[in-house]
């Protein structure tokens, strides 16, 4: 592997430990400074390397990732209180969330969790094309929020629980590599692409095998493209 290859897929590490922290620690003041340490750069270095990564700034990523985890638990959580999903996502007051929700989403929360996430999603199915990406901010944020959503509704969730048969168990504790990928669905697409890289990565160590898993997660983000982590797993001996 070349120098450059090399420093980029470091990098690249670096920042995914970042992006993971910040999603484990949504309610928890997210400074430069303490994300610069959790990627070991210094701040200066760490903010120009998260912006080329990644195409945004560490504040824009913070402050949309809060916004859409809230956007979640808002359908997902009826029965939460509005002030409390703020909180637990970072947000310091009621003002502070309700100006950056409608702002992001062109309505109130609760205009979306009364019917606003189904009414976006359903006009995001409508209107889109396959392979297209979302390249506007604003109201658009709402459709990819809501799509990603699978139940936005009490009825919603109940019908998809009875289609799906879903069962829940508790697996053992599992080894996990998965390829962080940004970019649209599709075939030739870099979904998968990642896929192909982790399938050669897993063969190369003789990971894959009868007691290997594979799973995908996606995260349908604004301005940008889907975020689709894939991922090979080995139980723990």
């Amino acid at each position: 592997m070349a120098t450059s290859d090399r420093s980029r897929a470091e990098y690249q590490k670096r920042v995914n430990r970042v992006i993971d922290y910040i999603q484990a620690h949504p309610g928890e003041e997210l400074s430069l400074e303490t994300l610069a340490a959790v990627a070991a750069f210094s701040p200066f270095h760490f903010h120009r390397v998260f912006k080329s990564m990644t195409g945004e700034n560490l504040r824009e990523f913070i402050q949309r990732t809060r916004l859409e985890t809230a956007a979640s638990h808002l359908t997902l959580r009826p029965r939460a209180d509005v002030l409390e999903i703020a909180l637990e996502n970072g947000f310091s007051s009621a003002s502070a969330f309700a100006r950056a929700f409608k702002e992001r989403f062109g309505m109130s929360a609760s205009a979306w969790r009364n019917g606003g996430a189904a009414a976006a999603r359903k006009a995001r199915q409508a209107d889109r094309k396959p392979g297209e990406v979302d390249r506007n901010p604003g109201k658009a944020a709402a459709c990819a929020v809501a799509q990603d959503d699978a139940s936005s509704g009490t009825d919603a969730r109940q019908d998809e629980e009875k289609i799906m048969n879903v069962t829940v168990k508790t697996l053992p504790s599992y080894h996990v590599a998965y390829v962080r990928s940004v970019g649209p669905y599709g075939p030739g697409r870099s979904v998968a692409e990642a896929w192909q890289r982790l399938v050669r990565w897993a063969s190369a160590r003789a990971i894959c095998g009868p007691r290997t898993a594979s799973a995908s997660a996606s995260r349908t983000t604004t301005p940008r493209s889907p975020t689709l982590p894939s991922a090979a797993t080995t139980p723990r001996s």
